[in-house]
């Protein structure tokens, strides 16, 4: 059970270090809605869209490669090998990008927004250079340094847009250093620029790194490395489409005037992308266990009881996650009401359990998905997500004509769970591991059971209707302790019987 607790302390950290950044972070929702047009919010979500999908080329798949690769051979080795994929291959993507941004910018559909894109190229190459940077403080069990970093520079994210969207504005004339920097209507440009600033807390990371680092150029090792990652690669951009296409869909697809609210389709992306940010809890949550679970779950592979281990992780992973989606679905209005300052923004407020159940089946999947990395089979992790993008294109250009962004969020959902059922089925042959199933449904089924009632009873009075929700969620709390009280014990009599 020590496994199991070095697991569970690093997620804490991971995730405590995660949910408190990016809860800060997540409060930019606020300005983001209160001073950008809601035609430039959804640029704004487009473009990091665009970001997230080129992000997974410019790693390529490298951190889950050096996490495999330092717990079978030399961690130097691992590091030097994977590095030197990431630096080529980001560098050159940055050229590339610099070189040809007007045909870039107009085969995404911002013509307007080269500068932003240039930038933007910068942005995703120091990620990508710091990726495994912090890949090995993950693999070294460096939690808490690995917070510090990603705390800083999400809250000079923070700063720097208050400083920019509000305060600067409001100063710009009093001040003649403010009224110097302060150009009218740049909001957009502001928020991405402070992005960019706030990056380079990741340099001196980077740097440190490079002091041990040395070009590894053995063409066997190289191969070896592509081999492995070219398929999490292609498995991963089909993820993003999965993530995050539908953005590009609801902006060519949707119909004109479809929504009343919506003077346009970048209006429509921004309603969806702010329904999108109230899942970031769960997102949180899934990426703060990821943080934690790759590393762990291959230093637990070669291990008897692997299979074992893996069961329970998914067990209490699948509980705490629905316990997440019954919280944040019950109150997704009042949640809206706080954080989207825009009343536009929040008429899509609907879609929001939709998405958070989504998010649990994609965790699901990421539990799952060890196996085919340990048993080497990532061919199939290419196979899983690329049925998955089918499912998610085909779906959203079917739904989305018929009830816009609607069609989108249930694209996602079925999505994430088609993949779970694919990895499910081939795992079971190349690494079986005996996952309680029925427990999984039955937890899924109880939250759905509290969800569903949500849309179709709402009780008059705001007090009333909040109590009537609070007291809801501690009796599904109630039902979930005493349905997990004896399982509960017996972990922690094994617990003792180990210690």
């Amino acid at each position: 059970m020590s496994g199991l607790k070095k697991l569970l302390s690093n997620t804490m950290i991971y995730g405590l270090s995660t949910i408190v950044g990016r809860s800060i972070n997540f409060l930019l929702i606020i300005p983001h809605t209160d001073n950008l047009s809601q035609a430039d919010y959804g640029i704004l979500s487009g473009l990091f869209a665009y970001v997230a999908f080129l992000n997974v080329v410019y790693v390529f798949g490298m951190e889950t490669t050096y996490f495999r690769n330092a717990n079978e051979q030399d961690e130097k080795k691992a590091f030097n090998g994977t590095f030197t994929i990431v630096l080529t291959i980001s560098a050159l993507l940055s050229v590339l990008i610099f070189g040809f941004t007007e045909p870039f910018a107009e085969f995404i559909n911002y013509p307007d927004k080269t500068e932003l894109i240039k930038a933007l190229g910068i942005i995703m190459l120091i990620d990508a250079l710091a990726a495994l940077p912090f890949a090995r403080l993950r693999q070294h069990n460096q939690a808490i340094n690995f917070a510090v970093i990603r705390l800083i520079n999400i809250g000079l994210v923070v700063l720097l847009n208050l400083f920019f969207l509000t305060y600067l504005p409001s100063h710009a004339t009093d001040n003649v250093l403010f009224n110097s920097i302060y150009i009218p209507n740049h909001n957009l440009e502001y928020v991405i620029w402070s992005t960019l600033t706030a990056n380079s807390v990741f340099v001196p990371l980077i740097i440190k790194n490079l002091k041990g680092f040395k070009p590894e150029l053995n063409l066997k090792v190289l191969k070896s490395l592509l081999s492995f990652s070219f398929p999490l690669v292609i498995a991963g951009l089909s993820g993003m489409i999965n993530e995050l296409f539908d953005r590009r869909l609801l902006k060519t697809l949707t119909p004109d005037n479809f929504y009343d609210k919506a003077e346009n389709n970048d209006v429509v992306v921004g309603i969806y992308s702010a329904s999108y940010k109230l899942t970031m809890f769960i997102t949180l949550a899934n990426q703060a266990f990821r943080y934690a679970a790759e590393p762990f779950f291959f230093s637990k592979a070669k291990e008897k009881n692997a299979p074992t281990t893996f069961v329970t992780v998914m067990k209490y992973y699948v509980i705490f996650m629905c316990i997440a989606v019954v919280g944040i679905s019950l109150l997704r209005n009042e949640l809206g009401e706080i954080f989207i300052k825009n009343e536009t923004l929040r008429s899509g407020l609907y879609i929001v359990p939709i998405l958070l159940m989504a998010n649990v089946f994609l965790g699901i999947y990421y539990n799952q998905s060890i196996w085919y990395k340990i048993t080497n089979k990532t061919n199939y992790s290419l196979i899983i997500s690329t049925i998955g993008a089918a499912v998610t294109i085909s779906l959203n250009y079917i739904l989305i004509p018929q009830i816009g962004f609607l069609g989108s969020a249930i694209a996602t959902l079925i999505c994430y769970f088609a993949m779970v059922l694919c990895s499910h089925y081939w795992g079971q042959k190349f690494y079986p591991v005996p996952y309680k199933t029925a427990n999984v449904i039955l937890h899924l089924g109880l939250a759905l059971g509290i969800i569903i009632p949500t849309y179709y009873f709402e009780v008059d009075g705001l007090l009333l209707n909040l109590i009537i929700k609070i007291t809801t969620f501690f009796l599904y709390l109630a039902v979930v302790f005493l349905i997990e009280q004896k399982p509960f014990k017996n972990l922690k009599k094994n617990e003792y019987q180990h210690s």
